[in-house]
């Protein structure tokens, strides 16, 4: 994998393909020591959460057709992260599927403390594991 700069900031509902599946495994990769409790495997955990991204709240940096890094940037009225419960149990089991759900729903959704006017909201920063020190999670946030 060939992952370094320059990178272009693209949103991520107007690639030129799916950028759901390498999302979620940046995700994967950025956020399993936190999400291990529900499984030890990265694909699993990709495939748990890759439905969870609204696209048009996300921009990515990509090289080549591949995304090195990607940051949500939400008005503070929209959120980024969707959890779907049914796809948590289908990729986690039943039991971790719903805690799973009910845990991380405070977490992932959870309404903004401020409402302020003309000010953006940034948040999950994680970048790919070949392009870490590549900067591009700067480039990605600072469009």
């Amino acid at each position: 994998m060939n992952i370094r700069p320059p990178f272009e900031v693209v949103r991520a509902d107007q690639m030129p393909h799916d950028a759901r599946n390498q999302m979620a495994n940046i995700f994967a990769d950025g956020f399993s020591q936190w999400l291990d409790y529900f499984s030890n495997d990265k694909k699993i955990i990709a495939n748990a959460f890759a439905h969870m991204f609204k696209m048009d709240q996300f921009y990515v940096a990509v090289s080549g057709l591949e995304i090195a890094a990607m940051a949500a940037c939400t008005d503070c009225h929209t959120l980024s992260l969707q959890l779907d419960k049914k796809q948590l149990r289908k990729y986690l089991g039943l039991y971790k599927g719903v805690l799973a759900g009910i845990i991380l729903k405070r977490e992932f959704e959870k309404p903004f403390d401020m409402f302020i006017l003309n000010i953006c909201y940034l948040q999950v920063i994680p970048n790919h594991f070949a392009a870490r020190y590549a900067a591009q999670a700067t480039h990605c946030a600072l469009p």
